[in-house]
């Protein structure tokens, strides 16, 4: 038959954790040394509460397809999916070293691409001549989120800290495709002739609960420089999916589970003593170890999201007796 194209992706994720010992310098740091070093006071932690405010230009992927390894059926993949979304942030540390923490955001899912592959199609209906076809279609949506963290200090200085955590996080994503047209060389079909932009084709709403394991940490690096970072592992993730197929009236509602992980890096410049702006990266991918059509256990999916972005934010810290 006519020539197609095909394309390749992969996807590895790497999370690495130390630990540094610097020998030498005093045997045994006291609050009497520390002061004799410096003309500050010796460290006496308090009650810390941090708050603010944040934006998040990312850009994500969504792919979901039915059928054995070797033998697909169909596939779904969302491509270069532009969402913008603001954020509010908090944390707060205690005295005796435990801390909470989290966020919640909003926002639109404002360009991207959706390709809708199937195989195996029967040639003797009229309006699936081939066996095989791929359309596109333009994207626009939603997202939504939040976190939250429960964790604890193992190290906490004037200048730093470290410490471990668990939580939750959930994120919502309602993905709408707009019109279509088919990629590939044959005269009817779903898309033949294309489908204008403002028809909604597909929608894809999507739901991911996780369990968050990880690390937390933040030290002054420069004179009112600040570098802090989170490190999460998620080894528990629900999924709850809903395909809508609106031109055939088509519902795949999904469910799974599977696992995860989740980081971020910022970059803060403390102005005042309390008041910062930063710039920072995110990184999430989920993926399912499993997962089925609820009204059919035998239509098994493979599903997997990841979301990608830069962020600036501005934050305000409160400090008990300062």
């Amino acid at each position: 038959g006519s020539g197609g194209s095909s394309a390749m992706t992969q996807n590895l994720h790497i999370a690495k954790m130390g630990l540094n010992y610097r020998f030498g310098g005093p045997a045994k740091d006291t609050p009497s040394s520390a002061s004799a070093a410096s003309d500050e006071p010796p460290y006496v932690p308090g009650w810390e509460f941090d708050v603010g405010t944040r934006f998040w230009y990312s850009s994500g992927r969504y792919q979901n397809q039915n059928g054995s390894p070797n033998v697909l059926v169909s596939r779904l993949t969302y491509r270069d999916v532009v969402g913008q979304s603001g954020e509010l942030f908090a944390r707060a540390d205690a005295p005796f070293g435990v801390f909470v923490k989290g966020f919640v955001g909003a926002g639109g899912l404002s360009r991207g691409k959706m390709y809708d592959e199937d195989w195996g199609l029967s040639s003797t209906l009229a309006s699936v001549p081939t066996s095989y076809e791929v359309t596109d279609s333009d994207l626009n949506g939603t997202l939504h989120y939040i976190t939250g963290d429960l964790g604890y200090n193992v190290m906490r200085g004037r200048d730093h800290k470290v410490g471990l955590f668990a939580g939750y996080n959930r994120y919502e994503t309602t993905m709408n495709a707009m019109g279509c047209s088919q990629l590939v060389a044959n005269t009817s079909g779903v898309c033949s002739p294309p489908l204008a932009g403002g028809t909604t084709t597909i929608s894809q709403n999507d739901a991911w609960q996780s369990v968050r394991l990880g690390v937390s940490a933040e030290a002054m690096i420069w004179d009112r420089l600040k570098v802090a970072g989170d490190l999460a592992w998620l080894p528990y993730v629900k999924y709850d999916g809903l395909d809508i197929h609106r031109v055939r009236n088509i519902y795949f509602p999904i469910q799974g589970t599977g696992k995860g992980v989740q980081a971020e890096l910022i970059l803060t410049y403390m102005a005042t003593e309390k008041f910062g702006i930063g710039i920072g990266g995110r990184y999430w991918s989920m993926w399912s170890n499993y997962a089925a059509q609820t009204t059919d256990q035998s239509n098994v999916f493979e599903v997997e999201t990841d979301r990608y972005g830069v962020f600036l934010q501005a934050s305000y810290r409160f400090m008990a007796g300062r």
